[in-house]
């Protein structure tokens, strides 16, 4: 399955060979399917998802697939290729806590290493109290780190997962 962003709509292209259903209606396959707020996506009879689109003045910014049937409380976060941390409402992803600055970190794709193809995730301090710390290590403003999959990060006492 690919999800696509095109300006403020949501399209999932079917690309399995045992079928993915949107809605009730089963995707022709390879072909485009408009997906709107609270869908449920099922693939392969398997994995049910729920759809969750977040959107602002300039399109899409953020696709929240939540886990229906099987480990209810996961989620899948589809990102831009950057999103905004903090306690503003306009970020992509707003963490609230105690002093939490309004725009604390961007998350964004670099490409490059050792596959090329496949995008690397970073994270840029912006904070200007060191905030931000990923695997246990506070990074100063400005500065830029890594996120590999099972990385813990962290927003004042608000603590993520990498996967």
């Amino acid at each position: 399955m690919q999800i696509i962003v095109r300006g403020r709509r949501c399209i999932l292209i079917d690309t399995s060979s045992s079928g993915t259903y949107l809605g009730d209606e089963c995707c022709e396959h390879s072909k485009e399917a408009p997906v709107k707020q609270l869908d449920t996506v099922e693939l392969a009879g398997v994995l049910r998802l729920r759809t969750h689109l977040f959107a602002d003045e300039s399109g899409l910014t953020a696709i929240r697939l939540d886990r229906v049937n099987n480990w209810p409380k996961h989620h899948y976060v589809l990102l831009p290729l950057y999103a905004m941390l903090g306690a503003a409402n306009e970020n992509t992803i707003v963490v609230r806590g105690a002093n939490i600055e309004p725009f604390a970190a961007a998350v964004f794709a670099s490409t490059g290493g050792e596959h090329h193809d496949e995008p690397q995730f970073k994270i840029v301090s912006l904070s200007e109290d060191s905030q931000i710390a990923v695997a246990g290590q506070r990074l100063k403003p400005m500065q830029v780190a890594a996120l590999q999959r099972e990385t813990e990060m962290s927003i004042g006492d608000t603590t993520f997962q990498v996967t």
